[in-house]
């Protein structure tokens, strides 16, 4: 009995001891850190259209003997924007007609329907395509009938700027539900499939366009049309780069 008070009392005692230690406080720091994708969009480092109102034949490359020249009245070169980011990129395209110093004009409809026009003006528009790396000149080409309106993939040209509404016929880069588009981004330093989007320009003008008295108003070099092309990029969650190709 002598023993078990002895041992209540050291317990007792353990107890009283431990409870007159003082207390310790310390914080832990925590880093904050945040995961930014990297932003990397190739643009054409050149761009261009050629203006054929007589219908010359031209060749794109003169120092190619293989390429057959053409006669269209607007002529052009296969643009591409190219998305090396490590992230699936939604593009918007806004596109505005520029006018040099001359008197010509962009036409809102074709210039050789039934009754062909006789002003100094041309019908310009710019069709888009969301593509592979390995994208070529004849994979955009004009359709079959020129259009009577902005649509899907292209747009006609004028002096107000006009976004483009649809780049291409299905978005196979995003895997986030609703985007539309989407570039595919790439895990190497090449485009994925359906990292590139191509760009060019079709039409046709008034071959010998009539001045207001009726005399003949030739086009001449300061009759010049062009565009700004503008683009707009933004990194869409959730879309997860792609392999590049291998070949």
């Amino acid at each position: 009995m002598k023993f078990k008070k002895l041992i209540s009392t050291a317990m007792a005692g353990v107890m009283a001891l431990s409870l007159s230690l003082p207390a310790f406080a310390d914080d832990v720091k925590v880093e904050g850190s945040i995961n930014l994708p990297t932003i990397n969009m190739v643009l054409p480092t050149t761009a261009s259209m050629i203006m054929n109102p007589y219908e010359l034949n031209v060749k794109l490359n003169p120092k190619d003997p293989a390429e057959t020249p053409v006669d269209d009245q607007i002529i052009s070169p296969l643009m591409t924007v190219k998305n090396l980011s490590n992230i699936g990129v939604k593009v918007a395209v806004s596109v505005q007609g520029t006018k040099g110093r001359g008197t010509a004009a962009f036409a809102t409809g074709t210039t050789q329907g039934s009754t062909k026009s006789t002003v100094k003006e041309a019908f310009v528009y710019a069709e888009f395509l969301i593509g592979d790396p390995d994208m070529a000149i004849g994979d955009i080409t004009a359709p079959t009938t020129a259009p009577s309106a902005d649509g899907d993939y292209l747009t006609i040209l004028s002096e107000t700027a006009k976004e483009v509404t649809k780049l291409a016929a299905a978005d196979a880069a995003s895997t986030t539900a609703g985007a539309v588009n989407v570039l595919t981004g790439t895990t190497g330093k090449t485009a994925a499939e359906g990292g590139v989007l191509g760009f060019r320009f079709f039409g046709d003008m008034t071959q010998a366009p009539v001045a207001a008295d009726g005399s003949s108003d030739p086009w001449t070099d300061k009759d010049i049309l062009g565009a700004t092309v503008s683009f707009t990029f933004s990194p869409v969650a959730g879309s997860l780069p792609a392999d590049p190709p291998t070949t």
